[in-house]
């Protein structure tokens, strides 16, 4: 059986029990393995771009006996995957901006899927903004701290899926940044993220004014200050 690390184990969570998962960027094959074998999903296409991750991938499905069951395709993000093939699309651990990429240049795929999991590494607060004005809506959201590293998971599926009053649509400026479920909901692991982000930010700033200020050091004192205003105005959602 596969053992997942923390971050994976909390993809896998937000995994609906389904007939078939497609898994963009499957790397080393582990979450479509770890999924079949709980159960949680009867088939998965487990996809990448490149040969190696999918040569690695084959070793460990064979080993786990589940050939049958998980099948590999050489693809450029869903290019592979036909319209409702997979009620799952699960692609993490890349940036925001190529997972944009993947999104729009899939568009006709994902918007006509049930769910998908999505795991950013980057320009976050950007993604989510990305998402929204393309039409998807949050059905849950997550953090993890994995190996001192804190990760955002978010669950959504597109508005032509979900009946008027069905997801989440993030509006504020804190929603964005941080997760509007997550705040909502007033997550403590989040309000641990952000107390720590304030501090660094903090540093930071009182670091800039000890310096002998110019135009670039103003400028960049005030992005940080407006940082630290909705960082916040997150922080007071959930300790109210």
């Amino acid at each position: 059986m596969i053992t997942l690390s923390k971050r994976m184990k909390a993809l896998a969570d937000q995994v609906s029990a389904c007939a078939v998962l497609a898994d963009i960027g499957t790397d080393h094959g582990f979450l479509p393995i770890y999924l079949v074998e709980n159960n949680r999903i009867k088939k998965a296409i487990a996809m990448d771009v490149k040969e190696g991750p999918l040569s690695r991938a084959k070793e460990h499905i064979k080993e786990a006996g589940l050939e049958d069951k998980i099948e590999l395709r050489l693809s450029d993000g869903v290019e592979k995957l036909q319209p409702e093939e997979a009620r799952c699309i699960l692609i993490a651990g890349m940036g925001g901006p190529l997972m944009e990429k993947i999104l729009t240049k899939g568009r006709r795929i994902c918007e006509r899927t049930e769910e998908l999991i999505l795991q950013p590494q980057s320009e976050i607060k950007e993604f989510r903004e990305f998402l929204t004005h393309h039409g998807y809506k949050f059905l849950a959201e997550d953090i993890v701290l994995d190996e001192g590293k804190f990760y955002f998971i978010m669950k959504v599926a597109h508005e032509v899926f979900l009946r008027e009053a069905e997801g989440y649509i993030p509006t504020k400026e804190e929603e964005f940044a941080y997760g509007g479920l997550l705040i909502q909901q007033k997550n403590q692991l989040l309000l641990t993220y952000l107390l720590r982000e304030k501090d660094l930010w903090e540093e930071t700033l009182s670091h800039l004014g000890e310096q002998e200020e110019n135009e670039k050091i103003t400028e960049r004192m005030e992005e940080i200050s407006h940082k630290l205003s909705v960082i916040q105005k997150a922080i007071e959602r959930i300790e109210s």
